[in-house]
């Protein structure tokens, strides 16, 4: 999907986060994180810019990946689900069962 450079850059962020105990700690599976700093990194790439893990990049990363970690989760768990709007973006709406919950909970 990305570069070569780029996916051993992020490999090498996930272990790291892995190791540090983030993924656990945070309940974030390793697609996600994956994902997220791939997203992050590729755009380093694209700029031109070195492979290096900024501070702004590991916060935005490290958001990305909980972000889609825990949407992952409400979608296994049919709290949420999501359809693909005209532009092509991915839309999250509340199922049933997420309103339901929703209505007690919140």
């Amino acid at each position: 999907m990305y570069p070569q450079s780029v996916n051993e850059f992020v490999a090498q962020v996930v272990q790291s986060l892995d190791e540090s105990g983030f993924l656990t700690e945070n309940d974030v599976d390793k697609e996600s994180a994956i994902k997220a700093f791939g997203e992050v990194v590729f755009e380093r790439w694209k700029r031109g810019d070195d492979l290096v893990m900024s501070e702004e990049d590991a916060i935005k990363g490290m958001q990305l990946s909980i972000v889609e970690s825990t949407m992952k989760q409400l979608m296994n768990k049919n709290m949420i689900d999501s359809i693909e709007d005209e532009n092509g973006e991915q839309v999250f709406f509340l199922t049933e069962k997420g309103k339901d919950y929703a209505n007690k909970n919140l």
